[in-house]
Order: C-alpha cells, then sequence, then structure tokens
C-alpha cells in the first residue's frame, strides 16, 4: 500500500512539473525597411479634335489582313505597334431638333493617367428646362472601351430627344443647356489584398 502510495504522489509531482514548466528560446528578427505602396493616376481628357488611335496587332498573308489584339507583344513574335490620326468632335450642337430627333457624336478620349481606364459610362448634367428633361443619352458601346496610359481612343455618344407620344409643342423654341460627362474606372479586376477581419 505504502509503495501504491508512493507511485500516486511521484506521478503528481511529475505533472505538476510538467504543467508549470518554461522553455528557453532564442529569438531575432529580419527587417525589411524602405516600403512603399503608391497608387497609379487615373485621368482622362475629353473633346479634342485631334487625336491619334494606337493599334496593335501583326499582319497575315502581307499587308491585306490585320488582326487586331491589344495583347499581342505577350504571345505573339510578329506583334507590331501602328498608329493613325483620329478626329472627334468637340462639343454637341444640335438646331432645329424635333421629338424622335438622335444625334451622334464621336469625342476623343485621351488617356494622360498611369493606369488602363476602363468600365466608360456618361451622363449629362442638365439645367432645369422641360426641353432637358426631354433629352436622354444612350452610349454606344461605351463600357467596353479600355484604354492605355498614353493612349487615345474615339467614343461615340448619341443624345435623343424623346418623342413621348404626346403633343410636346410647348417645348418649341427652347435651348436646353447640358454637360456631358465621361466617366471612366480603373482596377484590376481581382481583389489581391487580404479580407478585411470583421470586428465582432
Amino acid at each position: 500500500m505504502a509503495r501504491i502510495f508512493k507511485s500516486f504522489m511521484l506521478i503528481i509531482a511529475i505533472a505538476t512539473f510538467s504543467g508549470g514548466a518554461t522553455w528557453s528560446y532564442f529569438n531575432d528578427t529580419a527587417t525589411i525597411s524602405g516600403n512603399t505602396f503608391s497608387a497609379g493616376t487615373l485621368a482622362i481628357e475629353a473633346g479634342g479634335q485631334d487625336c491619334q488611335q494606337n493599334h496593335y496587332g501583326w499582319y497575315e498573308n502581307g499587308q491585306n489582313n490585320w488582326h487586331e489584339d491589344k495583347n499581342c507583344n505577350k504571345k505573339h513574335h510578329n506583334c507590331q505597334h501602328r498608329s493613325e490620326n483620329c478626329t472627334a468632335e468637340t462639343k454637341f450642337e444640335v438646331k432645329n431638333a424635333q421629338p424622335g430627333n438622335c444625334e451622334t457624336k464621336e469625342f476623343a478620349i485621351k488617356n494622360t493617367g498611369t493606369l488602363t481606364a476602363k468600365d466608360f459610362t456618361a451622363d449629362l448634367i442638365k439645367e432645369a428646362d422641360p426641353l432637358c428633361d426631354a433629352l436622354e443619352i444612350s452610349p454606344e458601346n461605351l463600357s467596353a472601351v479600355t484604354i492605355s496610359p498614353n493612349d487615345s481612343q474615339n467614343v461615340s455618344v448619341q443624345i435623343c430627344f424623346t418623342d413621348d407620344g404626346t403633343d410636346q409643342s410647348d417645348l418649341q423654341g427652347r435651348t436646353c443647356s447640358f454637360t456631358l460627362n465621361i466617366n471612366a474606372k480603373a482596377f484590376d479586376g481581382e481583389n489581391t489584398l487580404p479580407e478585411p477581419i470583421p470586428n465582432n
């Protein structure tokens, strides 16, 4: 019995020692300094009459069959760059419009920033006038436009005098002044940064 009691006490002593034991270790730190995370710039200009469109691609079977591909330099050894002058409008200036009329203009958009501009939209900032209320904007494939830094491209915007099917005689002789905004975004398409940890 005494032997069993001694064994039991020895087990308790070992457990107590193990539970309260501490471990020694060495520690060191590697420091990486001078880190920066800078945001690029998104800047576009619109309305210029003179612009230059840059094209990337390659010719097949001589100079008659051009394949347009803005990413060709990454996958095609015959990738070439060519540019061409383009002309565009500086503003809308519509006269003698009547209900149902639409006017389409091309505007030169130049990317003067450091990031690719895409996801374009357009909107009108209109004055308070009944004729302005009857105008609707219809960007043509604007959301598909992508402009690399230092490149230019023409974009089409259509504005229509809505025919609402009623007597619109009260709009005769009126003039609507408005500002046309061309908007663009810059984003990668994938969030590569870690998601924020929610606060519980």
